[in-house]
C-alpha cells in the first residue's frame, strides 16, 4: 500500500504541476498581451498624436507654407514702397500729385474746393437737408 500512495500522491503532485503551469502560462500570455496592447497603442500615440506625430507635423507645414505667402506678399509690399520713395525723390509731379491728392495741399494763389455728395438717404431727404 505505501507504493500506491506514492504513486497517487505522486499522480496528484503532478496533476496539480500541471494544473500550475497551465495557470501561470495563462497569466503570462495575459501579461503579455496586455503589454504588448500597451506599447502598440503607445507607439500610435506617438506616429500620429505625439509632439513629432503625423499631425503635429502636418500643422506645422501648413503653418509653414502661410508663413512664406506672407513673408512675399510684405516683400511684394516692401518693393512697391521703395518703387514709390524713389518715385517720390525723382518726379516732382508725383510728388505735386500725391501732396494734393492724399494731403489735401494747394499753392498759395489757389482754392480748393471740396464737394459734397447729395444723394438721398432711405428717408428720402438729401445730406445736405439734414445738416440744416
Amino acid at each position: 500500500m505505501p507504493g500506491r500512495k506514492k504513486k497517487f500522491y505522486r499522480l496528484l503532485e503532478v496533476g496539480l504541476v500541471d494544473k500550475l503551469k497551465k495557470k501561470t502560462t495563462k497569466k503570462k500570455k495575459t501579461i503579455k498581451r496586455f503589454l504588448f496592447l500597451l506599447v502598440a497603442v503607445f507607439l500610435v500615440y506617438s506616429f500620429f498624436a505625439g509632439p513629432y506625430g503625423f499631425l503635429r507635423i502636418f500643422s506645422l507645414l501648413k503653418e509653414k507654407k502661410e508663413l512664406k505667402l506672407e513673408a512675399k506678399k510684405l516683400e511684394a509690399r516692401i518693393m512697391e514702397r521703395e518703387q514709390r520713395k524713389e518715385k517720390l525723390e525723382s518726379d516732382s509731379f508725383y510728388l505735386e500729385k500725391e501732396a494734393r491728392e492724399k494731403l489735401g495741399m494747394a499753392r498759395k494763389d489757389e482754392k480748393v474746393y471740396k464737394f459734397v455728395d447729395t444723394t438721398e438717404t432711405s428717408e428720402g431727404i438729401t445730406e445736405d437737408e439734414d445738416q440744416r
